[in-house]
């Protein structure tokens, strides 16, 4: 981005010496004095300006004092030489804080509001006013310029080191836009504009979301109140569109809540409202300063933003070049942190904090094919830009040990939005495609290794260019603020990738992570238009994409991201080698469009692992008017990969559920098990998939079939279809029926003709036979509301892949919302198969979710902790090392299994990895090992006191309850006692009137009950509930003897012990202790569970602990 940036020169005027002829070393102090010499700690010079204003020499350092902080900002205006760079930097003790640049001034006299000082806000009470009375600043377009003096504003608020937010509406989230009237205008929905203090948004600004990947920048210059419009002063088509997201910020009347603030230009007053109510007083205020309405040759105005260093900022031709810039604390720009266009430099071990627009940004505009620019910024830690964290365009460069976190965040978007300029600066707003990107870098020959990202607005890294090294990065949490992005993302456009066959770009050891693909502000979706849904979260690992040819990536992980793990799209001649993805939503996405431009793909030794019921190992999107021979032509090659999704595997079972098959290729959709993928497209001979399979339920208790004549003993009675419909006894024995699809639309295969009711949050199973004339036949099920054609968003439609032979399915499902629906069979347009139907059931069912515990304890913000992702009972753990160096990982005596079935330290292909029964990870790389044995699901011990008999376990401590509200628990060695009154709970209204029968903590919550929850019952029956934020305690009568939770896929129920009887609140299903096997006769006096679900403890009346794994239905007795 290029700003109008140029030299300031402050109220301060000095002759220029001329400099050493040798390289001389000048130290800085605030306790100096300018006068002095500046040639040694005990005569600093004091200031800034006397710095900024002094003609250093090749080979010069300055030096600027540990823990000292200057107010302003470093001009860098002379350059050094090949071997004798002009350094700056710090002195002092290294324990000693680096020496503070700080680009905010002191705000101070505030006074409390009043509707005659402030207006009539809501909250005037809570809000302080000061007048902003700077200096005005000389401002000169270049070393000739007379200048002219300019008033300064305030882009950025901190009280006390906290950042404070520019007064918005709404306070979270999005509006949406009703209509789009023009390029410059749009409109407000009523229920909206009913809300806006319509008098007051002139000058205000507007961001407004137009795609997934855009949040533009507007300001506000008419309203319209009659036709509840607003105008901006720009017309850029691009920013907003009906149906998408906007808000609005920087008014006044929009300061409603604690935290926020606002700055007038006008009248240079600034407003507050203080976090926790404190009177500004007595903090220390600062704001980050900015020259208003600075006058431009064409007389238009614009705000300048002050950086905190700026080098050569007017030299013509970047001839300052050889800088170094070490160990300074930069922070609190309304600029960017490093503002340069310069070769030959180096920027290490910095500090850059809240630069309202870029962290650094080097811009060498048409230089990127030259042989030179040679700049190295590493080991700098840049935290909270509100553009971009790293900016570049250059070559011959490295990017390398960076830290780089909180790029965009949408809760912290200000005055500049994303864009890293004012929207008076209208030449330079644009539409916002590649703002909130953590490292961008455009250009040729450059390394950008080691390198970790975290919660970054768009894209984490962004590159092009050719000949580039990207290795051994950490990204996490990518895509905060965007969708449609990825942790690595690239786009080349056709003209540039046109000029070479081969771009020769490597990816390697790179770990992308819980790429988040934020798509608040979204156009909501509408099922009945047809729509694509762009509120699904859509953020990516690795993104290939525009163009892009002759990319390697290699041993790559990339896990827990929203959408796919690797994307690649409208790119040929990619190389997958290696790589991991596991646990996104599609683990590896080679979409074919009519445009395409993607192919020969190769793909080698790579895990795709799927752990849920909806996730894709490879997806291959074809439009259904392209032809399959597209498919087949995308892979050049693809053989000795792992598919494994553990809802699915090779042999049919009559109880499988096959939420997905391995692999996807849409015809409009056709999945593949690996041995048809196999047989069909000729690829993968020697690669692994799953040998086992898992279902995420169990079902507990089921209702009444509600589908009459699905066994189709003797007729269809009850179905309609289409084109050829008809009994038949020819495929399934008993008769079933029998469809003869021919092409036509798509459509319905078979309707079930009466319609019947299901309920929001309630869960229903479908249950069918079905056959077909083909290996690779595909079915549909969906439920439509009755009177149209659509799902309407009650539930996702599932394939299921047919064959020859006689196959049950079974689906669970939980409709949306409450309506009325038609249960319906389909299949795709170009179908031309024969399918056989039976035994269809459709019924309410009460079910027990199998636990999944997600145990993740990675330092999200560090380099170290465990370095596992485990998640049970899906048996697959994925161990990763995002260090440097390789790790040994304590398998603490579990046994795993490799992906080809062998176990560890028994199969060659993992050799390398196994180090004495433990793991030796390399770094920046992971593995998928599966647990083979229980052992790793061993339960924690657990202390019951004498007294105990009730109580409930939260982590590895038993909590009981007194009559008295006294709670005890075992802690450090000995039992300990804290009340309900210290915990904030407070007793119910007369306190507790028996002795207490049960205890539970809600730890997870649901979606009726919020964490945190707590009920108590006592032997009489009754039962006190207090919710957060428990203010007070409701009372009913249950008679229970213990109370305790289960795990279910809509959160954690409430559940209770009658007895020898378990019966689930919220469904009212039973099931005996009997029924699973309880060793014990005795009574029962307390149940609890583990955070996950996976352990269920039962104490007795003796005090003895009996545990039940739920993943392996065994039952353990606590020694």
């Amino acid at each position: 981005m290029v700003y109008f940036r140029y030299l300031l020169i402050l109220l301060v005027f000095s002759c220029l010496p001329l400099g050493s002829v040798h390289a001389v070393t000048y130290y800085v102090s605030t306790q100096g004095d300018d006068n002095n010499d500046g040639l040694t700690p005990q005569n600093p010079w004091a200031s800034l300006e006397k710095v900024n204003n002094f003609l250093f020499q090749p080979g010069d350092t300055i030096l600027f004092k540990r823990g000292d902080e200057w107010r302003g900002h470093i001009e860098i205006k002379y350059t050094g030489a090949e071997g004798t760079p002009i350094t700056y930097a710090a002195y002092g003790d290294d324990p000693t804080p680096k020496p503070i640049i700080n680009g905010t001034e002191l705000i101070t006299n505030w006074s409390p509001c009043t509707p005659e000082t402030c207006g009539d806000l809501p909250h005037v009470a809570n809000i302080y006013v000061a007048t902003v009375n700077l200096p005005q600043v000389l401002y000169k377009s270049h070393s000739q310029d007379p200048g002219k003096y300019y008033d300064q504003g305030i882009s950025q608020l901190f009280i006390d080191d906290q950042a404070h937010l520019v007064a918005r509406h709404p306070n979270t989230g999005y509006l949406y836009i009703e209509k789009r009237v023009n390029d410059s205008t749009l409109q407000i929905k009523s229920e909206d504009w009913d809300k806006l203090p319509t008098h007051e948004l002139v000058n205000g600004q507007a961001y407004t979301k137009s795609a997934r990947w855009i949040l533009a920048t507007e300001l506000i210059t008419a309203v319209n109140p009659s036709q509840r419009t607003l105008t901006f002063g720009s017309s850029k088509s691009h920013s907003f569109v009906t149906g998408w997201g906007y808000f609005l910020n920087n008014r006044l009347a929009f300061l409603d809540t604690e935290g926020e603030w606002f700055f007038d230009e006008t009248t240079k007053k600034i407003y507050v409202w203080p976090r926790a109510g404190i009177d500004p007083n007595k903090m220390r205020v600062e704001g980050s300063t900015y020259l208003l309405n600075v006058s431009e040759s064409d007389g238009t105005l614009v705000d300048l933003l002050i950086d905190g260093i700026i080098i050569a900022a007017d030299k013509p031709n970047y001839s300052v070049k050889y800088i170094t810039i070490r160990d300074l604390h930069i922070r609190y720009h309304s600029g960017s942190g490093i503002l340069a266009k310069n070769s030959y430099m180096t920027l290490e071990n910095n500090v850059i904090e809240y630069p309202d627009a870029n962290g650094i940004e080097i811009m060498l505009w048409g230089d990127t094919g030259k042989a030179d620019n040679f700049v190295k910024i590493n080991n700098n830690v840049i935290d909270s830009p509100n553009s971009r964290g790293i900016n570049l365009i250059l070559s011959n460069s490295e990017v390398t040990g960076n830290i780089v976190t909180n790029v965009a965040r949408f809760e912290r978007l200000g005055r500049l939005g994303m864009a890293g300029v004012t929207p008076k600066n209208r030449d330079y707003v644009g539409s916002a495609t590649e703002d909130g990107i953590g490292i961008r870098v455009l250009g040729n020959d450059n390394v950008i290794s080691h390198n970790y990202l975290d919660y970054i607005g768009h894209n984490g890294i962004f590159f092009t260019g050719k000949n580039l090294l990207i290795e051994n990065n950490v990204i996490n949490h990518s895509c905060y603020t965007k969708a449609d992005c990825g942790g690595i993302y690239c786009f080349y456009g056709r003209e540039y990738t046109e000029e070479s066959s081969n771009l020769n770009v490597t990816l390697r050891k790179n770990i992308v992570m819980n790429s988040i693909g934020d798509t608040q502000g979204a156009k909501r979706y509408d099922p009945n238009a047809k729509d694509i849904n762009y509120e699904v979260p859509f953020g990516m690992g690795i993104y290939i994409d525009g163009f892009a040819r002759g990319i390697t990536l290699e041993k790559n992980t990339a896990f827990n991201n929203s959408a796919q793990g690797f994307n690649i799209h409208d790119s040929s001649d990619i190389t997958l080698v290696g790589n991991v993805s596991y646990n996104n939503q599609v683990q590896l996405y080679l979409p074919i469009q009519l445009a395409s431009h993607t192919e020969n793909i190769t793909l080698k030794e790579n895990v795709l692992y799927s752990l849920d019921k909806g996730q894709s190992t490879l997806s291959l999107p074809r439009m259904k008017n392209l032809p399959k021979e597209n498919s087949i032509n995308l892979l050049k090659e693809s053989d000795h990969n792992y598919f494994f999704n553990p809802y699915t595997r090779n042999a049919p079972s009559d109880y499988r559920d096959p939420y997905q098959y391995l692999i996807e290729r849409h015809e409009v959709i056709n999945k593949y098990s690996l041995p048809e993928w196999q047989a069909e497209m000729k690829f993968d001979k020697h690669s692994t998939t799953n040998w086992f399979e898992l279902k995420p339920y169990e079902i507990v208790s089921a209702g009444e079939n509600m589908i009459q004549n699905g066994q189709f003993d003797t007729d269809t009675t009850n179905w309609i279809g289409r084109p050829k419909f008809t009994w038949s006894a020819d495929k399934i024995e008993g008769g079933g029926l029998e469809i003869n699809r021919n092409g036509g639309s798509w459509g319905t295969l078979a309707q079930y003709s009466p319609e019947f009711s299901v309920e929001m949050g309630k869960f229903y199973q479908i249950r069918f036979s079905a056959v077909a004339d083909k290996q690779t036949a595909s079915i549909s099920t969906t439920f439509q509301k009755v009177g149209t054609d659509d799902d309407a968003g009650l539930q996702a439609r599932e394939w299921f892949m047919l064959s020859p032979e006689v196959k049950t399915f079974a689906e669970i499902f939980t409709p949306k919302e409450t309506t009325a629906v038609n249960f319906q069979f389909g299949t795709s347009k170009t179908a031309m198969d024969l399918y056989w139907l039976d035994n269809v059931d459709f019924r309410e069912v009460a079910i027990r979710s199998l636990p999944i515990t997600v145990s993740n304890t990675v330092d999200e913000m560090g380099y170290d902790a465990n370095f596992k992702s485990a998640l049970f009972p899906l048996k697959a753990i994925l161990f990763y090392n995002k260090t440097a160096i390789d790790k040994v990982i304590n398998l603490e005596g579990v046994t795993y299994r490799t992906l080809n079935n062998l176990k560890f330290g028994e199969d060659p292909a993992f050799a390398n990895l196994y180090n004495a029964g433990n793991l030796q990870l390399p770094a920046f790389t992971s593995v998928v090992l599966l647990v083979d044995t229980v052992a790793a699901m061993t339960p924690f011990s657990i202390v019951v006191n004498d007294s105990a008999s009730d109580g409930q376990i939260v982590g590895t401590t038993f909590y009981t309850l007194t009559q008295d509200g006294n709670v005890h628990y075992y802690a450090d060695g000995n039992w300990q006692t804290i009340s309900l009154n210290d915990l904030g709970f407070g007793l119910p209204q007369g306190g507790f009137k028996s002795e207490i029968k049960g205890l539970l903590y809600l730890r997870q919550g649901n979606g009726t009950l919020p964490a945190g929850s707590l009920f108590v019952t006592d032997n009489t029956g009754k039962l006190y509930q207090s919710l957060p934020p428990h203010k007070e305690w409701t009372v009913t009568d249950l008679a229970v003897d213990a109370l305790f939770s289960i795990l279910t896929a809509t959160g954690e129920t409430v559940a209770y012990l009658e007895g020898t009887e378990a019966i689930i609140a919220d469904t009212g299903a039973r099931f005996s202790l009997s029924s699973i096997g309880f060793p014990s006769t005795e009574p029962v006096i307390a149940v609890s569970r583990d955070d996950g679900g996976t352990f269920y403890y039962l104490v007795t009346a003796s005090k003895k602990i009996y545990i039940y794994n739920a993943l392996t239905s065994e039952w353990l007795q606590q020694q």
